[in-house]
């Protein structure tokens, strides 16, 4: 019903993955709105996890690719720390931040892209039983691995 709201009652209207995921939430029970909530706090916490740990690898890094004799190399974590700060001041320790924000939305994107790559097998699928003048049952509405993989191989 909601999506049929969505849509204006025009049948050959296609939810985007959002718009669906959305009229999906909005209808089902509390828990699946806990599980899309859940989703989204996942991202959030490996954002701040990214932000609060990015000055650390920053000096790893350093650490890792200067020679040990080098006068500039970093005797620790502290000392690269305060060096970074006093050189570069406090936007140096988080260089490389949205690099690790980036990677953060691979999960989001991942899970986008496989609700869209199964709605596509789905009418795919409808399309071959309906030229074939079957009908679906509960049975055929599933996805089996080669399917998957037949999807992503062109």
């Amino acid at each position: 019903m909601l999506k049929k709201r969505a849509s204006g009652d025009d049948p050959n209207f296609r939810l985007s993955a959002g718009g669906y995921l959305t009229c999906s939430a909005e209808a089902s029970s509390p828990l699946v709105l806990f599980v899309c909530l859940r989703r989204v706090l996942t991202c959030m916490t490996g954002a701040a996890t990214a932000i609060m740990t990015n000055p650390i690898w920053v000096v790893k890094v350093r650490m890792f690719t200067t020679r040990a004799d080098d006068p500039k190399s970093y005797r620790g974590l502290w000392h690269g720390l305060s060096s970074i700060y006093s050189t570069e001041g406090i936007r140096g320790l988080w260089k490389g931040t949205s690099l690790a924000l980036f990677g953060v939305s691979n999960g989001a994107v991942q899970f986008m892209a496989y609700e869209e790559l199964k709605q596509w097998g789905f009418e795919r699928k409808r399309r071959q039983f309906a030229r074939a003048g079957k009908t679906m049952t509960p049975e055929d509405d599933k996805l089996v691995r080669i399917n998957y993989s037949y999807v992503l191989v062109p």
